[in-house]
């Protein structure tokens, strides 16, 4: 692993990415940052503290707490109450498993066709979220 005091020209190592996607196990939310992070080539160092930005509790206490705000702004609600914050919850945690379930299915599936559904769910499930917290939170 790199250390801090690695040269910051020098890209990140195979390995720290490795790491890091470990870290972010199936959690769209992490995944996404991570790939967001990844696009901008980042150096030794500044993977070094992304990776140890993952394992700081009260960072992951804090993103946890933004990935709920995120979902309940993408349905309308700027200011969520304690049971759409829970709502929110369950969400994300549907959506972790079905990330985690179209994995698996990929890489049981013959010729891909798991990685199609993987796409489809990845389309469906927010809309169809969107609509259940909506008909939630009218009612």
């Amino acid at each position: 692993m790199a250390t801090q005091d690695t040269p910051t020209n020098d890209r990140a190592t195979v390995d720290q990415m490795t790491q890091a996607r470990t870290l972010c196990g199936y959690n769209p939310f992490l995944l996404a940052e991570l790939e967001e992070f990844l696009n901008r080539q980042p150096s030794r160092a500044q993977m070094y503290e992304f990776i140890e930005d993952l394992r700081n509790p009260t960072r992951q206490k804090a993103r946890f707490d933004a990935n709920i705000l995120r979902v309940c702004k993408l349905v309308g609600i700027d200011e969520p109450t304690a049971a759409e914050k829970l709502l929110a919850l369950q969400i994300g945690l549907q959506q972790e498993q079905n990330a985690a379930l179209a994995l698996i299915a990929s890489r049981l599936g013959s010729h891909g066709t798991g990685s199609d559904s993987g796409q489809s769910q990845s389309v469906f499930g927010p809309l169809l979220t969107g609509m259940l917290l909506g008909a939630v939170v009218s009612h």
